[in-house]
């Protein structure tokens, strides 16, 4: 009787922890598999992409299927995705700290740490950047941006090299030093002013003549960029042409 018992007892405490390994900590089975073989994600049901909470970091992800995968906290600081398909997928708080994003795809999905990451040529279309997210030092040259959500986002230092940013929202974004060399501007909403998280509440500071000139726009195409706010810091048509801006006069909300 007693040995009837601590058998079901063992079997109760067996199939708990195996439960929690597949789905409470984030480590389902594919996500094992994918640290074991770094094979593309196969499974098509909503467990089996949870990749969430999960310790990714260093994995070699190229050419790898994430498609509306769910990777909220994961980390993959260092990771390589290059060639990676991961549209529509949840990337929010996770971690991409130094990761190589070339060529990947992240169309329609939502990001938020990006620094020091080298997304060349990757696909941004319609993605969703949480606010504040750090995109710092990152490198999105020749990427597509096109009607992408960078509303409030720390870019300082970054790299747009003639990348597509027709459409994208970049209100609020902190773009000091940012290059946009060349880049596809056109009906971009600007909004110069850059929102500072702090603790528990936004402070609003002016963007500064000093803080704009630091961003290069040799090349870059404005035509139909909303410029609202741009007098709070001085900004002119003049000094946009003299950066090298092209299609100023097309721009609306400058004076």
């Amino acid at each position: 009787m007693n040995i009837r018992l601590y058998t079901i007892k063992f079997i109760s405490i067996a199939l708990v922890l195996i439960f929690f390994m597949q789905v409470g900590f984030g480590y389902n089975r594919l996500a094992l598999e994918f640290v074991k073989t770094n094979k593309k994600l196969r499974g098509t049901s909503e467990a089996d992409r949870d990749l969430s909470y999960a310790d990714l970091s260093g994995v070699n992800f190229s050419n790898a299927n994430l498609s509306y995968a769910n990777l909220f906290r994961a980390d993959l600081s260092g990771a390589n995705l290059t060639g990676a398909d991961l549209s529509n997928s949840n990337c929010c708080v996770m971690d991409m700290t130094g990761a190589n994003l070339t060529g990947a795809n992240l169309s329609k999905s939502w990001v938020s740490k990006l620094s020091n990451a080298n997304l060349t040529g990757a696909d941004f279309a319609e993605a969703r950047f949480s606010r504040a997210a750090n995109l710092s030092n990152s490198i999105f040259d020749n990427a597509n941006l096109y009607k992408a959500n960078l509303e409030g986002v720390l870019a300082t230092g970054a790299s747009f090299k003639c990348t597509e940013l027709s459409g994208a929202i970049l209100y609020g974004a902190d773009l000091r030093n940012v290059d946009f060399s060349n880049a596809n501007l056109t009906g971009t909403n600007l909004g110069f002013l850059h929102k500072i998280s702090i603790s528990t509440y936004d402070r609003i500071c002016a963007f500064e003549i000093t803080d704009f000139l630091t961003i290069t726009l040799k090349g870059a195409d404005i035509a139909g960029a909303d410029l609202s706010n741009s007098c709070r810091c001085k900004l002119t048509k003049d000094i946009l042409k003299g950066m090298g801006a092209l299609n100023v006069d097309k721009a609306h909300n400058l004076i």
